[in-house]
């Protein structure tokens, strides 16, 4: 499986400094928000991005959902945490395929 192929929008930013498990990167994001990805990627383009995400989600919902706040935040953080596992899984997968591993199809 080509890594380029997998998630083609994370290939435009740069590898994470080391492998991380894409599950963690979920529970952080998940529960941390984007402030605890950029402390666990070490990387500010990993705040940028997920902050940017739920603040154009906020413009969408208030206007399509007014009045559901709570379900609007759950989601949001939903969010983060799958940006943090897409993440780390493609940073992943990029540095197995750098290395020559072989990547199961």
């Amino acid at each position: 499986m080509d890594p380029k192929k997998y998630i083609p929008f994370f290939n435009l930013l740069p590898l994470l400094d080391r492998k991380v498990s894409p599950l963690t990167a979920f529970f952080i994001g998940l529960i941390c928000g984007p402030f605890g990805l950029t402390l666990f990627f070490r990387s500010f383009i990993d705040f940028v991005i997920p902050f940017s995400i739920m603040l154009s989600l906020d413009f969408v919902e208030f206007n399509a959902i007014s009045g559901l706040v709570s379900q609007e935040i759950i989601l949001n953080w939903c969010l983060v945490g799958l940006y943090g596992y897409f993440r780390a899984a493609d940073s992943n997968l990029r540095r197995d395929s750098d290395e020559g591993d072989l990547i199961p199809d």
